[in-house]
C-alpha cells in the first residue's frame, strides 16, 4: 500500500474503503498537480488532514459565520496564535471565547470538506504510508470513514441535479409569493443578525438557514460567506427551495456578483487586516500630532485640553468606521444600511461607533457619492460647520 498509484486507474474510494475495512493507521497523500493533500487515519477513522485549498484558517471562519466568535475576537486570537506559535484550534480553545465542543465541531467540518474534495479529483496520484498518527488539534472525536464515503458518493450523485438549478456561484435568487409555513417575508438581514431560529415543517435546518439569506440581492457566493454551511449544502438547499417553488432565480445578477475564487477572498481578508493595522498606527500618530501642537497653549485649561483630545479621538473613530465600511463593502458588495450592522457582523465593537462629543453613535449616511461618516464636533450638533469628517 506504500506504492504510488494513479487516481485515473484505481479510484481513491477503493483505497479509502480498504483503509477503513482493515482499520489501518497512517497517512494517505494525494497529489494533483501543485496541490498536495494529506489525510490521516487512525484505526480506519479520519483524524486529520491538510490541504492548501482549505487552510486551517477556515476553522476560525466557520466559528465566525456560526456566530460563535466575532471577527474582532478572531483577529485577537490570531495575533496571540502567531506570538505563541501554536495551532489555530488550540489558540481558539485557550482564548475561552468558544467551548471545546464548538471548536471540535468546526474542526470536524473543516476535515469533512477536505475529504469531500477527494471525490472531485479525476487525475493525479496517491500513496499510503502506514504509521502512528495523532489527532488534529481541536478534534474531539475521530470521524467515521464509512459515513464520509457514503456522504461523498451521495454528493457525487446529487451534484448534476443541483447544478441544473444552481449552475454557478454568481446566480441570485429571490423569494416567491409562496412562503414556507412558519416563516414570513421579513428581510433576510433581520433573520441573520438577530440570531432567531425557526421550526418549519417540511424544511431541513439547512434549507431554513439558506432561505433566510435569500433576498434577491445576495449571490450564491454571498450566501456562502454568511453561513457555516458548505458550498454543496448551500447549493443543495437553494435547489430544494427552488424545486418547491419558494424561491426563483433573478433574471439579472447584481453588479456586485462575487467571484468563486477562494484566493481572492483570502486576499480581501489580508487587505482588510493590513488596513486595520495601518489605520491604528495613523490614528495614534494623529492624536500625538494634534496634542503636541495645541497642548502648549491649552495646558492651563483642563477643559481645553479635553476638547483637543476629544477632537483627536473623534477623527480616529471616523477613520476606523470608514475602514470598517470599506471592509464590509469588500466582503458583501455594498455598504451597510446602518452602522449597527458593523457591530452585529463582527467588524467593530459598539464603543468604536461612539462620538466623543455627544456619547451617541457617529452620524452615517449612504448617498450617491458614497458613505458619509462624521462627528457632531465641539458644539454637539450635527449639520453645523464644526462637524468632523
Amino acid at each position: 500500500m506504500g506504492a504510488e498509484a494513479s487516481i485515473s486507474e484505481t479510484g481513491l474510494v477503493d483505497i479509502i474503503q480498504l483503509i477503513h475495512l482493515q482499520r489501518k493507521s497512517g497517512i494517505l497523500t494525494v497529489v494533483d498537480g501543485l496541490r498536495r493533500i494529506t489525510v490521516s487515519f487512525r484505526n480506519g477513522m479520519l483524524v486529520g488532514s491538510e490541504d492548501p485549498a482549505h487552510p486551517i484558517q477556515e476553522v476560525g471562519d466557520l466559528l465566525v459565520k456560526g456566530k460563535k466568535l466575532t471577527a474582532v475576537q478572531l483577529r485577537e486570537i490570531q495575533y496571540h496564535q502567531d506570538t505563541a506559535k501554536e495551532s489555530l484550534p488550540l489558540a481558539i480553545e485557550k482564548s475561552g471565547y468558544v467551548s471545546q465542543t464548538e471548536v471540535g465541531k468546526a474542526v470536524a467540518a473543516h476535515l469533512r470538506e477536505i475529504f469531500m474534495d477527494l471525490f472531485k479529483l479525476k487525475a493525479g496520484t496517491y500513496g499510503f504510508n502506514p504509521q502512528d498518527v495523532a489527532s488534529m488539534s481541536g478534534l474531539v472525536t475521530p470521524l467515521s470513514t464509512e459515513f464520509l464515503i457514503m456522504e461523498g458518493m451521495r454528493r457525487l450523485e446529487e451534484w448534476p441535479y443541483v447544478h441544473k438549478i444552481v449552475p454557478n456561484l454568481k446566480v441570485v435568487f429571490r423569494r416567491t409569493s409562496s412562503v414556507p409555513s412558519g416563516l414570513d417575508k421579513t428581510p433576510a438581514a433581520q433573520h441573520v443578525e438577530d440570531g432567531s431560529s425557526d421550526t418549519v415543517e417540511g424544511l431541513s435546518n439547512e434549507e431554513i438557514s439558506v432561505y433566510k439569506l435569500v433576498d434577491g440581492d445576495r449571490t450564491v457566493k454571498a450566501i456562502m460567506e454568511e453561513t457555516p454551511l458548505s458550498e454543496f449544502e448551500v447549493c443543495r438547499g437553494l435547489s430544494s427551495l427552488a424545486s418547491a417553488g419558494f424561491i426563483a432565480e433573478c433574471t439579472a445578477s447584481p453588479t456586485h456578483a462575487s467571484t468563486s475564487d477562494s484566493a481572492f477572498r483570502r486576499l480581501l481578508a489580508f487587505r482588510r487586516t493590513v488596513l486595520v493595522e495601518l489605520l491604528s498606527t495613523i490614528g495614534l500618530i494623529s492624536i500625538l500630532f494634534i496634542v503636541s501642537i495645541k497642548l502648549v497653549s491649552l495646558w492651563g485649561s483642563p477643559e481645553g485640553v479635553g476638547q483637543v483630545y476629544r477632537e483627536a479621538k473623534a477623527r480616529e473613530a471616523v477613520e476606523t468606521v470608514r475602514l470598517a465600511v470599506k471592509a464590509f463593502k469588500l466582503d458583501r458588495g455594498k455598504a451597510p444600511a446602518e452602522l449597527g450592522s458593523l457591530v452585529r457582523n463582527g467588524y467593530l465593537d459598539s464603543d468604536t461607533l461612539r462620538d466623543p462629543f455627544t456619547g451617541n453613535a457617529l452620524a452615517y449616511m449612504v448617498t450617491n457619492l458614497g458613505e458619509d461618516i462624521y462627528s457632531a464636533g465641539a458644539d454637539g450638533v450635527l449639520g453645523t460647520t464644526d462637524d468632523l469628517r
